[in-house]
């Protein structure tokens, strides 16, 4: 390992070089307010008289070889490659500001026109018309945007976004927004210090990657994890496995579009599924653990295996409320938000797909699932990742997750059906899950009707969160007697009416769908029942709804703390319908 101390321009101009940032690096990710503070740094030194340099880093690098008769040095670039391109997209910047600042004489004179700092710092003028003509090679669509951006100032037609255009706008736009003058922000850059870090073949270059602590952004666990598998290759098996894989697993998630998220998540639920077992934030060595000491071919099997678990994940990530069969199950377990299950989900995915369980089986397993996590969120029980590590163990059979199942206990178990019987007659379950509560009517509603379709539907609490005792009532005087008769709820329930009130009026006795909550208002449980008023040409009581849930109600006389009962009761009776209790499997 050498090091030395350089500069910007020293390591840009000197020579016919090329920098290359090799396939296993992440894209270029460096954020506005991280653009707009290198600025800053350079206008800052630029000014202080008594500075003569800005130390930002370090910039590590290996020699990949010379092209021709050894005339163009080519690197790859280890750390730094955040920094050298947002320094490179400056130099763009600046000289296009510049040519807007100043006559074209005092470009010239000063060094900063587009041609000089173009030749000077950011192409090889002796190899025009090859991808060696660019002093910084970016990957993949990266470089393909660098290229487009320092001929045309545009997007390729194919690319929509992308950080490396829209930090060169970033910068140009505050270079015009500080209105300074060109000269000072290039003499800034020329201050800009840095370790020039040359590492050979005898260095350990996964070893001096994974302990170099710089000023650049942090990788997170999913870039080491690329660059671990990768960086030990040599460059036609990186770029063999990096075409074929790894590339179009990143389009799958969206990176070419500057998108990140899902394929961290992805890395994080994959390296789940290898382990079994619970995660830390930095799950590195882990990893490494499982994929120590790989050849090419090792390599070349494991990367094969991410690449068909990320299409698992797209499909679990891609469910929506218009899936069908399988899918739809997938989607149910998706509107839990429990995302913890995700290594299982893509087990039982995979399971299927290799055909060591049949679609029949992977279906009753995700229903065994969706029925063990609504069961729990109805009773009050959190989530517990011990219990979903448990259920991942045992997605190769349904047997297998039944016996699993049965076998979790106390603040881990599925609630049987008394259990629910008992909690649900009682528990507010619209002010503890209001945003589960709709889903799971929904469903209530679809296990009973199958002509029912999600629409514009909302809550209704049958008997109402407002009720005013009756002498209140009768005591106004901007409503009509007819409109007090019709309001007076406390007269249905009785003396005790308070109590009846705040104990069930949240629960899953008192709730149902419907299309025409706000004309409901307040009116007492008959007065609801037998509405004749017509919004849009269809009657909206509850006798006259095209939702069971509530046209069942037309049977009913009134709605007291006796019906509420009987009603929490025939719910909860449908709960254990739509989310089964799995039998437990006969013993041979």
């Amino acid at each position: 390992m050498h090091i030395q101390e350089s500069n910007v321009f020293k390591m840009l101009k000197e020579g016919s070089v090329q920098y290359q940032i090799p396939v296993y690096q992440r894209k270029y990710s460096w954020e506005t307010n991280q653009c707009i503070k290198l600025l800053q740094d350079v206008i800052d030194v630029s000014n202080d008289k008594k500075r003569e340099k800005h130390f930002v880093g370090s910039i590590i690098y290996m020699g990949v070889g010379d092209s021709g008769a050894g005339i163009l040095n080519k690197y790859h670039i280890i750390d730094g490659q955040q920094r050298l391109t947002t320094l490179s997209l400056l130099l763009i910047a600046l000289a296009d500001y510049a040519k807007e600042k100043l006559t074209e004489e005092e470009c010239i004179r000063e060094h900063l026109s587009f041609r000089e700092i173009k030749n000077s710092f950011l192409v090889n003028e002796w190899y025009a018309n090859t991808d060696e003509y660019y002093k910084l090679k970016l990957t993949d669509l990266d470089f393909k945007v660098y290229k487009n951006l320092l001929e045309t100032r545009c997007l390729p037609n194919d690319i929509e976004e992308n950080t490396v255009f829209s930090n060169y706008n970033i910068l140009l736009s505050e270079l015009k927004k500080k209105d300074i003058d060109p000269l000072i922000v290039y003499k800034g850059i020329g201050k800009f210090a840095l370790a020039n870090v040359s590492i050979d073949e005898s260095d350990d270059a996964q070893l001096v990657f994974e302990t170099v602590n710089t000023t650049g952004k942090e990788l997170d666990t999913a870039d080491k994890i690329r660059n671990y598998i990768l960086m030990k290759l040599n460059n036609e098996q990186q770029k063999k496995i990096y075409d074929e894989y790894w590339l179009p697993m990143e389009k799958s998630f969206g990176l070419d579009k500057a998108g990140v998220k899902e394929l961290k998540n992805f890395i994080y639920y994959y390296v789940g599924v290898l382990t079994q077992d619970n995660l830390p934030d930095d799950y590195y060595d882990i990893f490494k653990d499982y994929h120590h000491n790989m050849d090419y071919e090792n390599t070349l099997t494991a990367v094969k295996k991410i690449f068909e678990f990320s299409k698992h994940y797209k499909l679990w990530i891609d469910v929506n409320e218009t899936s069908i069969g399988f899918k739809k199950l997938l989607y149910r377990i998706k509107l839990t938000n429990q995302y913890k299950l995700t290594p299982a989900i893509l087990q039982i995915i995979h399971n299927k797909s290799i055909d060591a369980i049949s679609e029949e089986d992977a279906s009753e397993m995700l229903k065994i699932i969706e029925s063990y996590v609504v069961r729990r969120e109805m009773y009050g029980r959190d989530s517990k990742t011990a219990a979903y590590i448990k259920i991942q163990r045992s997605t190769d059979s349904v047997n297998n997750l039944i016996n699993c199942i049965h076998s979790l206990t106390d603040n881990q178990s599925m609630p049987t059906d008394k259990e629910l019987q008992n909690e649900l007659l009682t528990r507010p379950l619209f002010k503890i899950k209001h945003k589960q509560i709709g889903i799971w009517l929904e469903r209530m509603e679809q296990n009973i009707n199958k002509d029912y379709r999600k629409g514009d539907h909302s809550i209704e609490h049958i008997m109402p969160q407002t009720i005013y005792s009756h002498e209140e009532l009768y005591a106004r005087n901007d409503i009509s007697i007819q409109t007090k008769e019709e309001l007076d709820w406390a007269n249905d329930l009785g003396d005790n009416w308070k109590d009846i009130q705040e104990k069930y009026v949240h629960t899953i006795g008192n709730l149902t769908l419907t299309g025409y909550n706000s004309p409901y208002q307040n009116y007492r449980f008959s007065v609801k029942r037998d509405m004749e008023n017509e919004i849009n040409g269809k009657r909206y009581g509850y006798k006259f709804s095209p939702i069971n849930l509530s046209s069942s109600l037309a049977k009913l006389e009134k709605f007291t703390e006796e019906e509420i009962v009987n009603r929490s009761k025939e719910m909860v009776t449908m709960i254990t319908q739509v989310w089964k209790y799995p039998n437990k499997p006969l013993s041979k």
